[in-house]
């Protein structure tokens, strides 16, 4: 699979820049949960996908500088490959790993603090868009099997627009109800 990984970079960059608005909603629609569209609320939501994308842009890091845990071998699975392919995830399918599910109560300093860290290892990964082509290594994924670096990256963009739109839906549901 190839992705134009600075265009993917790219939307992460716009991504982030609506997480911004996200974090600037007020109290009353950030923390609300709308169970019809999600157990969790839009912070929730925003929490998952600032540690997960943490996580993400460390894999990349990692592979690129041929650390020990990124292997020569392996594949995405076929789920891995569908998503990578289609580059969305389908609802509901998916369970968040343990690691990146977000407490019952998230507070607006813990979502700026996230967002901060986040930021910066977006920002970092920059830096290793030219090595992406060239690193060899894999990292697995819990459910998507061995990645290399540019599926990483593609995933975190396509993980971070899905749970952008769920966000989203839950506001349009609050607003109609």
């Amino acid at each position: 699979m190839n992705f134009d990984l600075y265009e993917e970079y790219a939307l992460l960059g716009a991504f982030y820049d609506d997480a911004e608005a996200v974090l600037a909603w007020p109290d009353d629609v950030l923390f609300r949960v709308n169970e019809p569209v999600s157990a969790w609320s839009p912070a929730q939501h925003l929490y998952h996908i600032l540690r997960a994308n943490g996580m993400m842009f460390k894999g990349i890091h990692l592979i690129c500088q041929g650390h020990r845990l990124a292997v020569n071998e392996g594949a995405p699975n076929v789920a891995g490959h569908a998503l990578l392919t289609q580059g969305r995830f389908p609802r509901g399918r998916m369970q968040a790993p343990e690691s990146v599910v977000p407490p019952d109560e998230v507070s607006r300093e813990a979502l700026e603090n996230s967002m901060m860290r986040s930021r910066r290892k977006y920002a970092a990964t920059e830096a290793f868009l030219p090595l992406i082509p060239e690193a060899t290594g894999r990292i697995p994924h819990l459910y998507l099997g061995m990645l290399n670096a540019a599926e990483w990256l593609r995933l975190t963009r396509v993980h971070s627009r899905h749970h952008h739109s769920i966000m989203q839906d839950i506001v349009g549901q609050q607003e109609t109800a």
